[in-house]
C-alpha cells in the first residue's frame, strides 16, 4: 500500500494537486487515474512543528488502514508496516527548518513502542544539488547528520535535460 503526500508552503487542495500532477504526466488516463488516487496535498509551513504535527497525523489516518489489531498477554496491540519516505526537493535555506521540524515533531518519524509493535521504516531522501557550494553542502550534511541516522538518509541527482 502507498500513498503519496505532497507538502508545501503552496494553499491548495488535494484536487488541485491531483489536477497540477494529472498536466505533467503523460495521458494513458487510465495508469494516471489509478496514480492519482494515492496521491494526496497537505499544505504547510517549513518551520512549524504545528503544521508537521498536522501532517503526520494526516500520515496516521492514511496508514492506520493498513495495521492489524491483535491480543498479547490480555494487551491489544496494532502490527504496522507503516514506512515513511521524506523526500528533500527543497530549496537549501530550507533543509534546516524542515530536518528541525521532522526530527521534533512525535510521532512523525517513530512510532509508540507502547502501542505499536513497529515493522517500519523512516527515511530521508535528499535530492543533489545540496547547497549552494562545498562548504554550504558539507555544512547542511553535518546538520542533517546530527539530527538523523546516517542509514536513513539517501542522496539522489537531480538530473535536468534542457532542450
Amino acid at each position: 500500500y502507498t500513498t503519496i503526500v505532497g507538502y508545501a508552503r503552496t494553499k491548495m487542495d488535494t484536487a488541485a494537486f491531483r489536477e497540477k500532477l494529472r498536466k505533467a504526466l503523460p495521458k494513458d488516463a487510465r495508469c494516471v487515474d489509478c496514480f492519482l488516487k494515492i496521491c494526496y496535498y497537505h499544505s504547510g509551513q517549513y518551520d512549524s512543528n504545528e503544521d508537521f504535527s498536522k501532517l503526520s497525523a494526516e500520515l496516521d489516518e492514511h496508514e492506520n488502514t493498513q495495521c492489524q489489531l491483535y491480543t498479547e498477554g490480555g494487551v491489544q496491540k496494532w502490527v504496522c508496516n507503516k514506512n515513511r519516505l521524506f523526500y528533500f526537493a527543497i530549496p537549501p535555506s530550507q533543509f534546516p527548518p524542515v530536518s528541525k521540524c521532522i526530527h521534533g515533531t512525535p510521532n512523525i518519524s517513530a512510532l509508540s513502542k507502547d502501542t505499536c509493535i513497529n515493522n517500519s521504516g523512516f527515511h530521508r531522501l535528499v535530492e543533489k544539488p545540496f547547497g549552494r557550494d562545498y562548504d554550504t553542502s558539507k555544512e547542511l550534511n553535518n546538520y542533517i547528520k546530527e539530527l538523523f541516522s546516517e542509514d536513513d538518509i539517501y542522496v539522489t541527482m537531480s538530473w535536468r535535460c534542457h532542450a
